[in-house]
């Protein structure tokens, strides 16, 4: 056992350490461009004006063009494929 870790030892490559500006970049994205980004999304929340009002008419508008949808979906009356099996 202590003979196959040395031999697994001997083929394990050594690590560099890191110049000190790779670790400032490291930093400044894992940090920094989380910052920024959170930033953004602040500014954009506070710009997006959705009141209850527009709310409540987007939803009316919704329903109405999902209800044309249904409508123009099912078969009129008379039409061919509308007629409903009657149950025997």
């Amino acid at each position: 056992m202590d003979r196959a870790l040395v031999d697994i030892e001997k083929e394990i490559v050594q690590l560099t350490r890191q110049p000190p500006y790779t670790l400032l970049m490291m930093r400044v994205v894992e940090i920094g461009l989380p910052l920024l980004l959170s930033v953004f999304s602040v500014f954009f929340v506070f710009r997006y004006t959705l009141t209850e009002k527009r709310s409540h008419e987007i939803t009316v508008l919704l329903r109405q063009r999902n209800a044309a949808r249904v409508l123009s979906i099912t078969p009129a009356a008379g039409a061919p494929g509308a007629e409903r099996p009657t149950p025997a």
